[in-house]
């Protein structure tokens, strides 16, 4: 599984050109200027609240470092839909159209995103094609994410779907000591089960290759683990080309 990167934007200090972001960076230097027009950078810890369920965004997040989780709606706290990562937009159709997000974001690890000012990337967007395309691109991308993630729910069992999960969370972190960046609680209702049947599965992935101890996921057998979880259900198996790096 090819692992997930984008272009890295910040120096040894951590100060980075805020024209270089995701997203921004591929306008022309005079477009760059707009879409940064009113521009801030947030940093968040591990647990952080980004956005509430129900909250109208004023702002067009892009996450410039860390993770951050789409979960929990505004009757259940458990809901897991989406993990962003680098170079991810933030709810960019809530940002853009003055929608409620239908989810909560949380930052599950030390998070750094850039805010960018709605009024100055529709101001953009109207008068720049490219711009208005690139976001099209994004949400188009964001949404066909959200079919992948339908379409293991229809067509892989709860263990396949935890060792795809847990290799792509190997893939992310680069470590040689891997970790779950959520509770197992969430995994759950990210999975679509109980808690009891969690416990089953995971003894299933640890028969097929792959450990969940504790928060630390231990790989035994990378090729069993992608033979388990079985053959991608759908051509290409992510956005990244798109610029979408979530999973």
């Amino acid at each position: 599984m090819a692992r997930m990167r984008v272009a890295n934007i910040e120096d040894a200090n951590g100060g980075f050109d805020p024209s270089l972001a995701p997203f921004v960076r591929e306008f022309p230097k005079p477009v760059r200027a707009g879409l940064m027009r009113g521009a801030v950078t947030k940093a968040y810890r591990k647990g952080d609240r980004i956005l509430n369920a129900g909250e109208v965004p004023t702002h067009l997040g892009i996450v410039l470092r860390g993770m951050v989780e789409l979960c929990g709606t505004t009757h259940d706290p458990d809901c897991g839909v989406l993990l962003l990562t680098r170079g991810d937009l933030l709810v960019p159709m809530a940002a853009l159209y003055r929608e409620r997000c239908l989810t909560s974001a949380t930052a599950l690890s030390e998070t750094r995103i850039i805010m960018l000012d709605r009024g100055a990337v529709v101001q953009e967007a109207g008068s720049n094609a490219q711009v208005a395309m690139g976001l099209a691109r994004i949400m188009g991308a964001q949404w066909r994410m959200a079919v992948r993630h339908i379409i293991d729910l229809k067509s892989r069992t709860a263990a396949e779907r935890l060792a795809s999960i847990l290799l792509r969370f190997v893939d992310y972190e680069e470590s040689a000591t891997p970790q779950l960046l959520f509770t197992k609680k969430t995994l759950a209702a990210r999975l679509g089960v109980s808690r009891e049947t969690l416990s089953r599965i995971i003894q299933v992935v640890a028969e097929n290759g792959i450990v969940l101890r504790g928060s630390e996921i231990v790989v035994r057998d990378r090729e069993m683990a992608e033979a388990f979880s079985g053959p991608e259900p759908y051509v290409n198996r992510s956005e990244r080309r798109q610029d979408v790096y979530a999973f």
